[in-house]
């Protein structure tokens, strides 16, 4: 008798025939949460953006004049749209007419935005 013979056996060929199945179910299945685009990233809350009124953007159109020798090619450095924001938030009149959230220092993505109020 051989060493073989044993693991031959119409019962040991279902044990090894189901472990193999299992194993590529659990692989599968596996493969089918890393897919899950909600698994690996979950959903960050993005914050409200602000909601500019006509004297908000007169002011910043004002400030960023007062404020050219600082922009290079008419684009502005960060700190100019921080200092502007600062500004805007301080101020009491406009304070009263603000809608949503306070103005960020973040920089328009899109940079036909002061355009689109001249």
């Amino acid at each position: 008798m051989s060493e073989l013979e044993p693991c031959l056996r119409p019962t040991c060929k279902r044990l090894f025939a189901g472990a193999v199945a299992i194993t590529a179910i659990c692989a599968q299945y596996t493969t089918l949460l890393m897919a899950q685009p909600e698994v690996n990233n979950p959903p960050q809350t993005r914050a409200p953006n602000a909601q500019w009124n006509d004297q908000e953007v007169t002011t910043l159109i004002d400030f960023l004049y007062d404020h050219c020798s600082e922009g290079t090619g008419g684009h502005f450095k960060p700190k100019v749209f921080g200092s502007a924001a600062q500004f805007i938030n301080n101020d009491e009149e406009l304070a009263l007419n603000q809608l949503g959230p306070p103005t960020s220092g973040n920089r328009p993505e899109n940079d036909t935005f002061l355009e689109s109020f001249i």
